[in-house]
């Protein structure tokens, strides 16, 4: 269905396999910066997508994409560039029933975009915004960088965010033996605890882990060795 002609769109789609999550951060915040920067009181979000293989992501990666309502589509890796050819057709299909005022975000560094963008921006008058993880903006290619009405760091948009929920803590217990714990901080205010423990207790099961203490302001898993700590 085409939407009406005076609606304002914005669409997020994102390279993931280009342009991944920044270092100490983690998805929610970038999620929630990317929607606090760009949408407005009269913007509706009409898409928030990503493609990659969900197989050789990390679990909770796509968990948290998943809570944060963005729609995750998996695509096998064994085909070159099949993600980015998944990521152009999703975009193609949302051109081709969004007639409306739209600001379309792509979230990667991959010039390969660029005739898609600039068929966007100048057939379909869109507004088109650039997210990259580049070191400067000269480092773009000049096909996206005139494909963009703007251009932006993905670093120094999440750059006030909080930094992950996990740390990573190795401690030695009395018989000399390494332990390690992972540190959980940042619980939702309106989640209460006795939702919380539940989905850790389940976490730790999965991961082979113990929770060894749990409350509103903290939690702390316990793990044998720091491969499983880090999964």
């Amino acid at each position: 269905m085409t939407n009406s002609s005076d609606e304002s769109f914005l669409a997020v789609f994102w390279d993931i396999e280009n342009c991944g999550v920044p270092k100490g951060k983690s998805p929610s915040a970038v999620v929630q910066c990317i929607r606090s920067q760009f949408m407005t009181s009269d913007v509706k979000e009409a898409e928030f997508l990503c493609v990659c293989d969900v197989s050789r992501e990390p679990t909770h990666l796509i968990d948290k994409l998943n809570e944060m309502q963005v729609t995750v589509v998996h695509v096998s890796s064994q085909h070159k560039n099949a993600a980015d050819d998944k990521l152009k057709l999703c975009m193609r299909k949302f051109c081709d029933t969004h007639k409306g005022t739209v600001t379309l975000v792509l979230i990667s560094g991959d010039v390969d975009f660029a005739a898609d963008l600039s068929h966007m921006r100048y057939a379909h008058n869109y507004k088109i915004i650039l997210i990259h993880n580049k070191p400067h903006h000269s480092s773009i290619k000049t096909a996206l960088r005139v494909a963009s009405h703007e251009i932006y760091s993905l670093d120094k948009i999440v750059l006030n965010a909080p930094e992950k929920e996990l740390q990573l803590l190795e401690e030695f217990d009395v018989n000399g033996e390494q332990v390690n714990w992972v540190k959980l901080t940042n619980f939702p205010a309106n989640v209460p605890l006795s939702h919380i423990k539940p989905r850790l207790y389940s976490l730790a099961y999965k991961t082979k882990g113990s929770v060894i203490h749990c409350s509103k302001k903290m939690a702390i898993l316990q793990y044998s060795m720091p491969t499983l700590a880090e999964r």
